[in-house]
C-alpha cells in the first residue's frame, strides 16, 4: 500500500492522517492475518514488520523530498562568489535583461486606452451617437480590443478611427529611439562581458560602463512615455461641463512594466561585473595600477602611518622621563592610552604634531 503525502502544509495534519493510515492498515493486515490459522505472535510480528516498513518507506520519502533543496543549498555555499560564478550570474542576468528589453519593442500591450468614437448615427435628440473602443498601443502599431460588441455597426456607420491612441503613437519616436539605443547597449554589455571573461581583460569594466549607459538610456525613453500618456489623456479625462465623468481612461500594460523593471537587473550586473574586475587584484599595490589616484592615496596613509608612530614612540619616551623625573606626564600618558584605545587617535596626534 502506497501512501502519499497530503497537500496540506501543516506537519500536525500531515502526522495525524499517517498515524491513521498505518493504523488503519496495520487492522487490515491483522485481519488479512487472522484469515490464516497463524499463532497470535506470528500473527504481531508480521503486523510489527509491516508497521516498520511503511514507516522507513515514509521517512525515506521525506528524507528524498528534501535532498535537491540541500544539494541546492551546497552548491551556492560552495560556489563562494568565484569569479565563474559571478559571471554565471552576471549571464543569466543579463538574457533576462535582453528579454525584458527587447521583447516590449515589438508588443501592443505597453498602454491600454479606452475612449469614445463617433459614429454615423444621431439619437432620438439629434445628437451624434459616440461607441466606447478599446486599443492596445505600441510604439510601432496599434489595435482595437472588444470588436464583436461593434458587429452590429457598419462601415458607414463608422468615423474617424481614433483620437487620443493616434496622438500618442505620433509622438513615440523619441522613447522609441531611446529604448532601441538602450537595449543596444546592453546586448554590447552583454558581448563585453562575455570577451573579458575569456580574456581576463578591461571588457570586464567596460562591460559595467555600458550596462549603466544603456539602463540610463532606456529609463529616460520610459519617462519620454510616460510623459506622452500623461499629456495626452489627463486633459481628456477631466470631468465634463454638466459634471458627469469622462469616457476617457487607460492603464499601463505588461510590456512597460517588463522595460521598467529591467533596469533592477542592470543594477545588480554592473556590481557583478565590477567585482568580477577588482578581484582579479588581491593586493592595493596591484589595484593602484588600475585605479587612478589610489597609489597616491597609499602614499598618504603610509606617511600617516609613520608619523603616528613616531609620534607615538615620543610619548612613550616622555612618560618614562616625566614618572622617573618627577615630572607630569598626563599629556604623553593620555595619548599613548588613546593611541591604544583606537586607531582614530594617529589622526589627532598627527594633527597635534603639526601644530607643534
Amino acid at each position: 500500500m502506497v501512501l502519499t503525502r497530503s497537500s496540506s502544509s501543516n506537519s500536525s495534519v500531515y502526522k495525524k492522517k499517517l498515524a491513521f493510515s498505518i493504523l488503519k492498515t496495520s487492522q487490515l493486515a491483522m485481519e488479512r492475518v487472522e484469515l490464516t490459522n497463524l499463532p497470535k505472535a506470528e500473527q504481531k510480528h508480521l503486523v510489527e514488520s509491516n508497521y516498520l516498513a511503511l514507516l522507513s518507506a515514509q521517512q525515506h520519502n521525506q528524507v528524498k523530498r528534501k535532498s535537491w533543496r540541500i544539494r541546492l543549498v551546497q552548491w551556492l555555499i560552495n560556489t563562494r562568489c568565484t569569479e565563474n560564478s559571478i559571471w554565471v550570474s552576471s549571464s543569466v542576468l543579463g538574457l533576462i535583461t535582453l528579454g525584458m528589453q527587447s521583447g516590449p519593442l515589438f508588443m501592443l500591450n505597453w498602454v491600454h486606452i479606452t475612449e469614445p468614437r463617433p459614429i454615423n448615427r444621431t439619437d432620438d435628440k439629434g445628437d451624434p451617437m459616440e461607441v466606447q473602443f478599446s486599443y492596445n498601443a505600441g510604439y510601432f502599431e496599434i489595435e482595437s480590443r472588444n470588436m464583436r460588441r461593434k458587429r452590429c455597426l457598419q462601415c458607414k456607420d463608422l468615423g474617424e478611427f481614433s483620437f487620443a491612441t493616434n496622438a500618442i503613437l505620433v509622438r513615440l519616436t523619441v522613447p522609441t529611439v531611446l529604448h532601441l539605443c538602450g537595449t543596444s547597449l546592453t546586448a554590447i554589455a552583454f558581448l563585453l562581458s562575455v570577451y573579458g571573461h575569456w580574456q581576463k581583460d578591461r571588457k570586464t569594466l567596460c562591460s559595467a560602463i555600458f550596462y549603466v549607459l544603456g539602463g540610463l538610456t532606456l529609463l529616460v525613453g520610459i519617462l519620454q512615455f510616460i510623459c506622452i500618456v500623461d499629456d495626452e489623456m489627463y486633459p481628456r479625462m477631466k470631468p465634463t461641463a454638466g459634471g458627469e465623468p469622462s469616457a476617457f481612461s487607460f492603464r499601463y500594460g505588461y510590456s512597460f512594466m517588463a522595460a521598467a523593471l529591467s533596469f533592477l537587473p542592470i543594477q545588480i550586473c554592473i556590481y557583478l561585473q565590477t567585482s568580477a574586475y577588482f578581484n582579479r587584484y588581491k593586493s592595493p599595490n596591484q589595484k593602484a595600477k588600475v585605479v587612478p589616484g589610489l597609489s597616491e592615496l597609499l602614499q598618504q596613509v603610509a606617511t600617516i602611518r609613520s608619523r603616528s608612530h613616531q609620534l607615538g614612540r615620543l610619548a612613550s619616551v616622555t612618560a618614562v622621563a616625566g614618572s622617573s623625573g618627577g615630572v607630569s606626564s598626563g599629556v604623553g600618558v593620555n595619548f599613548a592610552a588613546r593611541r591604544r584605545e583606537s586607531r582614530t587617535s594617529k589622526d589627532f596626534g598627527v594633527l597635534e604634531y603639526n601644530r607643534k
